[in-house]
């Protein structure tokens, strides 16, 4: 993996450690089979969430409509991307990938 790849693992790992331990008094790597499907399904309907929101970004994404001269923020778009991707890290961390 890379540098920066290694980088975003750790912190994602860390920031799921906290949360599950504030949550319910564990790490990651200690939650139990059930734990782990709920937390699943939360994630996958986060990444849902967090996929239609990158497309609320991207301008005229719907070809057969035309919303004229919207305005496009790269920031914004890069901020959606970054949120898929990190619940979809936390979803393979969740499974101890």
């Amino acid at each position: 993996m890379s540098d920066k790849f290694n980088e975003i693992w750790s912190k994602q790992l860390e920031f799921n450690d906290k949360f599950f331990k504030k949550k319910l008094g564990k790490k990651t790597s200690e939650l139990s089979l059930e734990e782990k499907v709920s937390w699943t399904k939360n994630h996958l309907l986060s990444i849902v969430k967090e996929a239609m929101e990158v497309l609320d970004e991207i301008p005229n994404w719907k070809e057969h409509r035309n919303e004229g001269d919207s305005e496009f923020i790269l920031s914004n778009l890069t901020e959606e991307i970054i949120d898929v991707n990190k619940f979809a890290v936390g979803l393979a961390q969740l499974w101890g990938m």
